[in-house]
């Protein structure tokens, strides 16, 4: 092999090298930007999961209030019942 078919190679060599090096490095910077997108939208989906496990935990204290006796008959008054023995308000 003579000196220039070896600098030929050495350079193509070298190019080739560069270029995957600048190809490997293109699909690693895409990479961490996909991953860094990724847990973006895994801490949304966190919060929003916190927030909803929140509006649960706040509609079954509504729901056990609503369940006492007290809430039942205040909303069956409002709505115009009333006991045998209650005594008839004026106006009545």
């Amino acid at each position: 092999m003579n000196e220039s078919k070896f600098k030929r190679l050495v350079a193509a060599a070298t190019a080739t090298a560069v270029v995957l090096l600048v190809l490997l490095l293109a699909v690693m910077i895409f990479q961490l930007a996909s991953i860094n997108n990724e847990r973006a939208k895994q801490r949304e989906y966190e919060a929003a999961i916190a927030l909803y496990e929140q509006m649960i935990a706040d509609g079954e204290d509504g729901i056990k209030i609503k369940q006492q006796r007290w809430y039942i008959e205040k909303m069956a008054r409002e709505l115009g019942y009333r006991y045998e023995t209650d005594v008839p308000m004026s106006g009545e």
